[in-house]
């Protein structure tokens, strides 16, 4: 995957600063300590009786709770797993990238407004597989989007306004939530080497991370060719899935 490199345009007393910037980062900010037991409460209360599915009356997660979970989960049975949300900070990525997110409509969304802030910096985001020629264009682009940017809030427009003339390379924060079945088409999607490589290497930092917080549950997220054993592109595949360990994800849970 390419790394991410950001750099920053500030103009101090009519000059022009550039720095660089700290790269992406993602942090799950809140979700249920207890997300596996809840799935198999609740998957429990479809055919037990009132006393036997009590939340009390559940044992911590065991050997039994797991193997109930991922039977729930090989069976198909997604509905249980939208039960608990899993809310993350995600931080310096690019505007291009927010667009991709928030095409997974079952999350909720929350993202830094260029309508209320008044930017006397402005940070970019870059892939650095560029060319020395490149680059220089890109970052060209970058400080006159920055400038016009300035000058026309100097000159008394709007944010509204002046924000339209800046490119998707802004970087931007945005605070987004996903219940675990959600996840789960995320990361099938967007883990996919046939994906653009800053919404991967997004996906991917995700994906460790809920393997992290909740690892049966996620024990089989990952690309489609991962979770499904084949890949559904047909003609369009990438070849990973011929050797699916390339992802460094090991072999399926227990079947």
């Amino acid at each position: 995957m390419k790394r991410m490199h950001n750099v920053s345009f500030r103009i101090v007393d009519g000059k022009e600063r550039v720095s660089p910037t700290p790269p992406m980062s993602v942090q799950l900010i809140a979700y249920p300590k207890d997300i596996e037991k809840l799935i198999v409460f609740a998957a429990r209360s479809t055919y037990k009786g009132h006393e036997a599915c009590e939340w009390n009356k559940l044992p911590e997660i065991d050997k039994t709770v797991k193997r109930m979970l991922r039977t729930f989960l090989q069976c198909g049975h997604g509905s249980v797993i939208e039960h608990g949300l899993f809310t993350f900070d995600i931080r310096n990525v690019s505007r291009a990238l927010t667009h991709q997110l928030v095409r997974h409509r079952m999350a909720s969304y929350t993202q830094e407004s260029q309508h209320y802030i008044d930017y006397d910096k402005m940070t970019f985001v870059m892939p650095d597989k560029l060319t020395p020629t490149q680059k220089q264009i890109f970052l060209e682009s970058c400080r006159n989007a920055f400038k016009t940017y300035r000058d026309m809030i100097d000159a008394g427009y709007p944010h509204s306004e002046a924000r339209g003339i800046l490119p998707n390379a802004v970087a931007t924060r945005v605070v987004a939530s996903f219940n675990a079945r959600s996840l789960y088409n995320f990361f099938g999607l967007r883990c996919c080497h046939r994906n653009t490589w800053e919404i991967k290497k997004l996906a991917w930092k995700m994906l460790a991370i809920c393997k992290k917080a909740a690892p049966i549950l996620f024990e089989n997220a990952g690309p489609r060719c991962f979770q499904l054993g084949f890949c559904p592109e047909g003609k369009l595949h990438c070849g990973v899935y011929e050797d699916i360990s390339v992802y460094g994800l090991g072999t399926r849970g227990p079947e």
